[in-house]
Protein backbone atom coordinates (compact mmCIF):
# COMPACT_ATOMS: atom_id res chain seq x y z
CA UNK A 1 0.00 0.00 0.00
CA UNK A 2 1.29 3.17 -0.55
CA UNK A 3 1.86 5.71 1.92
CA UNK A 4 0.13 8.77 0.58
CA UNK A 5 -1.24 11.96 2.47
CA UNK A 6 -2.60 15.32 1.04
CA UNK A 7 -3.66 17.67 3.38
CA UNK A 8 -5.89 21.02 1.90
CA UNK A 9 -6.00 23.61 4.47
CA UNK A 10 -10.31 24.69 4.64
CA UNK A 11 -10.91 28.56 4.21
CA UNK A 12 -11.52 30.21 7.56
CA UNK A 13 -12.87 33.84 8.28
CA UNK A 14 -10.38 36.44 7.20
CA UNK A 15 -11.70 39.98 7.71
CA UNK A 16 -8.30 41.38 6.70
CA UNK A 17 -8.19 39.54 3.53
CA UNK A 18 -10.93 40.60 2.65
CA UNK A 19 -10.39 43.87 3.28
CA UNK A 20 -7.56 43.17 0.43
CA UNK A 21 -9.86 41.86 -1.81
CA UNK A 22 -12.05 44.94 -2.24
CA UNK A 23 -9.61 47.07 -2.19
CA UNK A 24 -7.92 44.97 -5.27
CA UNK A 25 -11.21 45.01 -6.82
CA UNK A 26 -11.48 48.40 -6.15
CA UNK A 27 -8.51 49.19 -8.63
CA UNK A 28 -10.00 46.95 -10.90
CA UNK A 29 -8.31 43.90 -10.55
CA UNK A 30 -9.83 40.27 -11.94
CA UNK A 31 -10.49 38.35 -9.37
CA UNK A 32 -9.63 34.85 -10.09
CA UNK A 33 -12.23 33.30 -7.06
CA UNK A 34 -15.17 33.74 -9.18
CA UNK A 35 -15.90 32.28 -12.78
CA UNK A 36 -16.85 35.51 -14.21
CA UNK A 37 -14.52 38.00 -16.07
CA UNK A 38 -13.41 41.76 -15.49
CA UNK A 39 -16.26 43.87 -16.39
CA UNK A 40 -14.07 46.33 -18.04
CA UNK A 41 -13.75 46.47 -21.96
CA UNK A 42 -10.93 44.27 -23.54
CA UNK A 43 -9.26 44.81 -27.23
CA UNK A 44 -9.90 41.70 -29.46
CA UNK A 45 -6.77 38.88 -28.95
CA UNK A 46 -6.10 36.34 -31.44
CA UNK A 47 -7.38 33.03 -30.79
CA UNK A 48 -4.73 31.81 -27.95
CA UNK A 49 -3.90 27.46 -27.63
CA UNK A 50 -6.78 25.68 -25.42
CA UNK A 51 -5.15 25.22 -22.52
CA UNK A 52 -4.13 22.38 -20.39
CA UNK A 53 -6.87 20.56 -18.70
CA UNK A 54 -6.56 20.51 -14.93
CA UNK A 55 -8.57 19.84 -11.95
CA UNK A 56 -10.77 22.35 -10.45
CA UNK A 57 -8.95 24.50 -7.76
CA UNK A 58 -10.50 24.27 -4.31
CA UNK A 59 -11.92 27.23 -2.33
CA UNK A 60 -8.72 27.88 -0.54
CA UNK A 61 -6.54 27.39 -3.35
CA UNK A 62 -9.17 30.01 -5.25
CA UNK A 63 -8.76 32.80 -2.28
CA UNK A 64 -5.25 32.35 -2.52
CA UNK A 65 -4.99 32.95 -6.31
CA UNK A 66 -7.46 36.44 -6.21
CA UNK A 67 -5.41 37.98 -3.19
CA UNK A 68 -2.07 36.84 -4.86
CA UNK A 69 -1.84 36.81 -8.47
CA UNK A 70 -3.37 39.74 -10.21
CA UNK A 71 -4.01 39.65 -14.43
CA UNK A 72 -2.35 42.04 -16.52
CA UNK A 73 -3.52 40.75 -19.64
CA UNK A 74 -5.99 42.56 -21.85
CA UNK A 75 -7.57 39.41 -23.03
CA UNK A 76 -9.45 37.26 -20.97
CA UNK A 77 -7.13 35.52 -18.81
CA UNK A 78 -6.53 31.86 -19.05
CA UNK A 79 -8.10 29.67 -16.96
CA UNK A 80 -4.87 29.52 -14.78
CA UNK A 81 -4.56 29.91 -10.65
CA UNK A 82 -1.45 31.86 -11.16
CA UNK A 83 -1.24 34.76 -14.08
CA UNK A 84 1.18 37.68 -13.91
CA UNK A 85 1.30 40.02 -11.26
CA UNK A 86 -0.56 43.60 -12.32
CA UNK A 87 1.97 46.65 -11.49
CA UNK A 88 0.64 49.52 -9.76
CA UNK A 89 3.22 51.61 -11.18
CA UNK A 90 6.61 51.30 -12.75
CA UNK A 91 8.80 49.27 -10.43
CA UNK A 92 5.91 48.63 -8.10
CA UNK A 93 3.69 45.67 -7.00
CA UNK A 94 0.65 45.94 -6.04
CA UNK A 95 1.24 43.46 -3.25
CA UNK A 96 3.52 44.70 -0.89
CA UNK A 97 6.27 42.74 0.08
CA UNK A 98 5.79 43.37 3.79
CA UNK A 99 2.45 42.34 3.24
CA UNK A 100 2.85 38.87 1.26
CA UNK A 101 3.27 36.57 4.48
CA UNK A 102 4.74 33.77 2.70
CA UNK A 103 4.16 29.98 3.84
CA UNK A 104 3.28 26.32 3.43
CA UNK A 105 0.07 26.87 1.50
CA UNK A 106 0.00 22.47 0.75
CA UNK A 107 1.46 19.80 1.34
CA UNK A 108 2.30 16.32 -0.22
CA UNK A 109 4.34 13.22 1.93
CA UNK A 110 5.01 10.10 0.16
CA UNK A 111 7.13 7.16 1.44
CA UNK A 112 7.92 3.94 -0.46
CA UNK A 113 5.24 0.91 -0.85
CA UNK A 114 8.07 -1.34 1.16
CA UNK A 115 8.69 -1.35 5.03
CA UNK A 116 10.18 -3.93 7.24
CA UNK A 117 8.57 -4.47 10.99
CA UNK A 118 10.58 -3.20 13.77
CA UNK A 119 10.02 -5.78 16.24
CA UNK A 120 10.59 -8.78 13.15
CA UNK A 121 14.20 -7.59 11.90
CA UNK A 122 17.04 -9.97 13.15
CA UNK A 123 17.98 -8.71 15.49
CA UNK A 124 14.95 -6.72 16.70
CA UNK A 125 15.61 -3.14 16.39
CA UNK A 126 15.62 -1.21 19.50
CA UNK A 127 12.58 0.81 18.02
CA UNK A 128 10.84 -2.08 19.19
CA UNK A 129 11.25 -1.72 22.70
CA UNK A 130 9.31 0.17 25.31
CA UNK A 131 9.69 3.72 24.86
CA UNK A 132 10.08 4.04 21.81
CA UNK A 133 6.90 3.74 18.96
CA UNK A 134 8.70 3.16 16.26
CA UNK A 135 6.75 0.26 14.42
CA UNK A 136 8.11 0.07 10.92
CA UNK A 137 11.00 1.29 8.51
CA UNK A 138 10.14 2.43 4.94
CA UNK A 139 12.63 0.87 2.70
CA UNK A 140 13.02 1.43 -1.12
CA UNK A 141 13.08 -1.20 -3.55
CA UNK A 142 15.49 -1.48 -6.73
CA UNK A 143 12.90 0.68 -8.34
CA UNK A 144 12.57 3.62 -6.20
CA UNK A 145 15.53 6.60 -4.96
CA UNK A 146 15.57 9.54 -3.31
CA UNK A 147 14.77 11.24 -7.29
CA UNK A 148 12.12 9.18 -8.19
CA UNK A 149 10.21 10.10 -4.36
CA UNK A 150 10.94 13.59 -5.87
CA UNK A 151 9.26 12.85 -8.96
CA UNK A 152 6.43 11.22 -7.45
CA UNK A 153 5.50 13.96 -4.95
CA UNK A 154 6.09 17.02 -7.07
CA UNK A 155 3.77 15.42 -9.82
CA UNK A 156 1.18 14.74 -7.17
CA UNK A 157 1.16 18.19 -5.66
CA UNK A 158 1.02 20.46 -8.78
CA UNK A 159 -2.16 17.27 -10.15
CA UNK A 160 -3.59 17.63 -6.96
CA UNK A 161 -4.39 21.58 -7.14
CA UNK A 162 -4.97 22.01 -10.42
CA UNK A 163 -2.03 24.13 -10.87
CA UNK A 164 0.10 24.25 -14.50
CA UNK A 165 3.57 23.92 -14.60
CA UNK A 166 4.03 27.27 -15.60
CA UNK A 167 2.81 28.87 -12.41
CA UNK A 168 5.90 27.30 -10.51
CA UNK A 169 9.18 30.04 -10.94
CA UNK A 170 11.24 28.32 -7.82
CA UNK A 171 12.18 24.91 -7.05
CA UNK A 172 14.45 23.98 -4.14
CA UNK A 173 15.86 20.47 -3.32
CA UNK A 174 16.78 19.91 0.36
CA UNK A 175 18.33 16.06 0.78
CA UNK A 176 21.82 14.26 1.58
CA UNK A 177 20.95 11.66 -0.81
CA UNK A 178 22.44 12.29 -4.55
CA UNK A 179 22.58 10.45 -7.14
CA UNK A 180 25.67 12.25 -8.54
CA UNK A 181 28.36 14.93 -7.49
CA UNK A 182 27.51 17.27 -10.29
CA UNK A 183 23.90 16.49 -11.89
CA UNK A 184 21.30 17.85 -9.21
CA UNK A 185 18.15 16.27 -7.97
CA UNK A 186 16.43 19.45 -9.32
CA UNK A 187 17.89 18.94 -12.43
CA UNK A 188 15.76 15.60 -12.90
CA UNK A 189 12.48 17.00 -11.40
CA UNK A 190 12.79 19.96 -14.58
CA UNK A 191 11.93 16.45 -16.32
CA UNK A 192 8.30 16.89 -15.04
CA UNK A 193 8.21 20.88 -16.93
CA UNK A 194 9.94 20.10 -19.91
CA UNK A 195 6.61 18.69 -21.72
CA UNK A 196 5.10 21.71 -20.67
CA UNK A 197 7.64 24.39 -22.08
CA UNK A 198 8.87 25.57 -18.77
CA UNK A 199 12.46 25.74 -18.19
CA UNK A 200 12.29 29.36 -16.42
CA UNK A 201 12.18 27.67 -13.01
CA UNK A 202 15.06 28.99 -10.45
CA UNK A 203 16.73 26.81 -7.37
CA UNK A 204 18.86 24.36 -6.76
CA UNK A 205 19.73 21.52 -4.67
CA UNK A 206 20.85 22.43 -1.04
CA UNK A 207 22.87 19.49 -0.33
CA UNK A 208 23.29 19.15 3.75
CA UNK A 209 22.55 16.58 6.22
CA UNK A 210 18.86 17.30 7.67
CA UNK A 211 18.93 20.74 7.58
CA UNK A 212 19.14 21.22 4.26
CA UNK A 213 15.28 20.76 3.78
CA UNK A 214 14.63 23.93 6.04
CA UNK A 215 17.23 25.45 3.83
CA UNK A 216 15.31 24.67 0.61
CA UNK A 217 12.07 26.03 2.36
CA UNK A 218 13.30 29.22 3.63
CA UNK A 219 14.84 30.02 -0.06
CA UNK A 220 11.46 29.38 -1.17
CA UNK A 221 9.68 31.99 1.25
CA UNK A 222 12.64 34.38 1.12
CA UNK A 223 12.07 34.34 -2.69
CA UNK A 224 8.23 35.00 -2.28
CA UNK A 225 8.73 38.20 0.11
CA UNK A 226 11.70 39.39 -1.90
CA UNK A 227 11.49 42.05 -5.10
CA UNK A 228 12.70 39.31 -7.35
CA UNK A 229 9.15 37.09 -7.12
CA UNK A 230 7.51 37.38 -10.64
CA UNK A 231 3.77 36.07 -8.40
CA UNK A 232 4.32 32.01 -8.87
CA UNK A 233 4.83 29.59 -6.71
CA UNK A 234 7.71 28.04 -4.87
CA UNK A 235 7.97 24.35 -4.45
CA UNK A 236 10.36 23.36 -1.70
CA UNK A 237 11.42 19.39 -1.96
CA UNK A 238 12.94 17.45 0.50
CA UNK A 239 13.65 13.82 -0.20
CA UNK A 240 16.03 11.29 1.23
CA UNK A 241 16.83 7.62 1.94
CA UNK A 242 18.43 6.79 5.00
CA UNK A 243 20.94 4.18 4.76
CA UNK A 244 22.02 2.84 8.01
CA UNK A 245 25.47 1.75 9.38
CA UNK A 246 25.75 -1.45 10.35
CA UNK A 247 25.87 -0.68 14.08
CA UNK A 248 22.75 1.28 13.85
CA UNK A 249 19.80 -0.72 12.13
CA UNK A 250 17.37 1.57 13.58
CA UNK A 251 18.10 4.06 10.98
CA UNK A 252 16.94 3.00 8.05
CA UNK A 253 13.66 4.73 6.60
CA UNK A 254 12.60 7.25 3.36
CA UNK A 255 10.63 9.82 2.22
CA UNK A 256 9.65 12.64 0.03
CA UNK A 257 7.50 15.93 1.33
CA UNK A 258 6.66 18.70 -1.49
CA UNK A 259 5.55 21.98 0.10
CA UNK A 260 3.69 24.46 -2.55
CA UNK A 261 5.33 28.03 -1.02
CA UNK A 262 3.75 31.43 -1.91
CA UNK A 263 1.93 34.46 0.53
CA UNK A 264 -0.82 34.46 2.33
CA UNK A 265 -0.03 30.58 3.63
CA UNK A 266 -2.47 29.28 6.23
CA UNK A 267 0.80 28.31 7.64
CA UNK A 268 2.68 31.54 7.69
CA UNK A 269 6.32 31.75 8.28
CA UNK A 270 6.83 34.10 11.01
CA UNK A 271 9.88 36.69 10.62
CA UNK A 272 11.55 36.10 13.63
CA UNK A 273 14.00 33.07 13.78
CA UNK A 274 17.82 31.89 14.60
CA UNK A 275 19.94 29.69 13.69
CA UNK A 276 23.71 28.04 15.73
CA UNK A 277 25.64 25.98 12.88
CA UNK A 278 29.14 24.73 13.85
CA UNK A 279 32.19 22.83 12.19
CA UNK A 280 31.95 19.16 13.84
CA UNK A 281 32.57 15.21 12.68
CA UNK A 282 29.58 13.52 14.14
CA UNK A 283 27.45 12.38 11.03
CA UNK A 284 29.57 12.57 7.45
CA UNK A 285 29.68 10.60 4.38
CA UNK A 286 32.64 10.89 3.15
CA UNK A 287 34.00 10.88 -0.99
CA UNK A 288 35.08 7.03 -1.58
CA UNK A 289 32.84 5.84 0.93
CA UNK A 290 31.58 2.14 -0.36
CA UNK A 291 27.72 2.54 0.96
CA UNK A 292 25.54 5.80 1.49
CA UNK A 293 25.39 5.35 5.92
CA UNK A 294 26.98 7.38 6.96
CA UNK A 295 30.06 7.19 9.40
CA UNK A 296 28.27 8.75 12.62
CA UNK A 297 29.15 9.15 16.16
CA UNK A 298 25.41 8.98 17.82
CA UNK A 299 26.25 10.01 21.71
CA UNK A 300 28.46 12.73 20.04
CA UNK A 301 25.89 13.54 17.95
CA UNK A 302 22.69 13.68 19.85
CA UNK A 303 24.82 16.10 22.29
CA UNK A 304 25.50 18.36 19.24
CA UNK A 305 21.91 18.82 18.31
CA UNK A 306 21.38 19.29 21.81
CA UNK A 307 23.80 21.80 22.43
CA UNK A 308 22.66 23.81 19.41
CA UNK A 309 19.36 23.22 20.42
CA UNK A 310 20.05 25.36 23.53
CA UNK A 311 22.21 28.23 22.18
CA UNK A 312 18.75 28.79 19.47
CA UNK A 313 16.94 28.76 22.75
CA UNK A 314 18.83 31.43 24.19
CA UNK A 315 19.01 33.78 21.57
CA UNK A 316 15.22 33.78 21.27
CA UNK A 317 15.15 34.44 24.49
CA UNK A 318 17.38 37.17 24.02
CA UNK A 319 15.21 38.68 21.59
CA UNK A 320 12.63 38.42 23.56
CA UNK A 321 10.80 35.46 22.08
CA UNK A 322 9.62 33.84 25.22
CA UNK A 323 10.77 30.18 26.40
CA UNK A 324 10.65 28.28 23.74
CA UNK A 325 9.01 24.87 25.07
CA UNK A 326 6.12 27.23 26.90
CA UNK A 327 5.47 29.87 24.33
CA UNK A 328 3.73 27.52 21.34
CA UNK A 329 0.67 25.57 21.72
CA UNK A 330 2.66 22.50 19.52
CA UNK A 331 6.03 21.86 18.85
CA UNK A 332 8.02 20.01 15.73
CA UNK A 333 11.46 18.62 16.51
CA UNK A 334 13.51 17.30 13.76
CA UNK A 335 13.95 13.42 13.91
CA UNK A 336 16.95 12.29 14.36
CA UNK A 337 17.31 8.71 14.70
CA UNK A 338 13.76 7.99 15.73
CA UNK A 339 11.01 9.11 18.10
CA UNK A 340 12.99 8.43 20.85
CA UNK A 341 15.53 11.08 19.92
CA UNK A 342 13.14 13.51 19.82
CA UNK A 343 11.53 12.74 23.24
CA UNK A 344 15.22 13.04 24.40
CA UNK A 345 15.54 16.45 22.71
CA UNK A 346 12.28 17.63 24.15
CA UNK A 347 13.74 16.78 27.62
CA UNK A 348 17.28 18.82 27.03
CA UNK A 349 15.06 21.49 25.78
CA UNK A 350 12.63 21.65 28.88
CA UNK A 351 15.91 21.83 31.07
CA UNK A 352 17.85 24.50 29.54
CA UNK A 353 14.89 26.51 29.58
CA UNK A 354 13.87 25.53 33.27
CA UNK A 355 17.18 24.49 34.70
CA UNK A 356 18.32 20.34 34.83
CA UNK A 357 15.83 19.02 37.27
CA UNK A 358 13.71 21.82 37.97
CA UNK A 359 10.50 19.99 36.46
CA UNK A 360 9.58 16.86 37.46
CA UNK A 361 9.47 13.67 35.47
CA UNK A 362 5.36 13.46 35.55
CA UNK A 363 5.00 16.86 34.26
CA UNK A 364 7.77 16.84 31.37
CA UNK A 365 5.95 13.32 30.56
CA UNK A 366 2.10 15.46 30.15
CA UNK A 367 4.09 18.23 28.26
CA UNK A 368 5.60 15.74 25.53
CA UNK A 369 1.92 14.26 25.20
CA UNK A 370 0.65 17.37 24.51
CA UNK A 371 3.19 19.49 22.62
CA UNK A 372 5.52 16.96 20.41
CA UNK A 373 3.89 13.44 20.14
CA UNK A 374 1.27 14.54 17.55
CA UNK A 375 4.05 14.83 15.07
CA UNK A 376 5.39 11.61 15.52
CA UNK A 377 2.28 8.92 14.54
CA UNK A 378 3.46 9.28 11.00
CA UNK A 379 7.68 8.65 11.89
CA UNK A 380 6.83 5.87 13.77
CA UNK A 381 5.45 3.86 10.68
CA UNK A 382 8.34 5.39 8.19
CA UNK A 383 11.01 5.36 10.44
CA UNK A 384 14.11 8.19 10.23
CA UNK A 385 14.24 10.63 6.53
CA UNK A 386 16.76 12.54 6.79
CA UNK A 387 15.73 16.28 5.03
CA UNK A 388 12.22 14.91 4.85
CA UNK A 389 11.57 14.56 8.68
CA UNK A 390 10.93 17.95 10.04
CA UNK A 391 8.13 18.32 7.55
CA UNK A 392 6.54 14.58 7.83
CA UNK A 393 6.20 15.33 11.23
CA UNK A 394 4.31 18.25 10.53
CA UNK A 395 2.12 17.01 8.45
CA UNK A 396 1.67 14.10 11.10
CA UNK A 397 0.78 16.94 13.27
CA UNK A 398 -1.34 19.26 11.17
Amino acid sequence: VRAVLRLNFPRVADPEGEAVRAHFEAHGVVDLSSSSSSSRPRKPARAAPAPQAARPPNLSMRRHAALARLSLRESSPLPSLLPPLRLASAGSLLYAEEERHAGIVALEVYSPRHCVAAAEMDPPVRGASPGLPLDRLSTCDEDEDAVSMALTAVSRLVEAHGLRYEDVGMLQVGTESLLDRSKSVKSHLMALFAPHGCANVEGIDCYHACYGGTAALLACANWVESSAWDGRWAIAVCTDVSDAPKQYPFMNGAACVAMLVGPDAPLALEAGRVSHIVHEWDFYKPVGWPTMGPIVDGPGSMEVYFSCLAACQREVEARGGGTFVDAHDFLVFHLGSGPKFVRHAFESAVAAAHGEGSVGEEEVEAMFERLVAPSLRLASRIGPMHTAATYVNLASLL
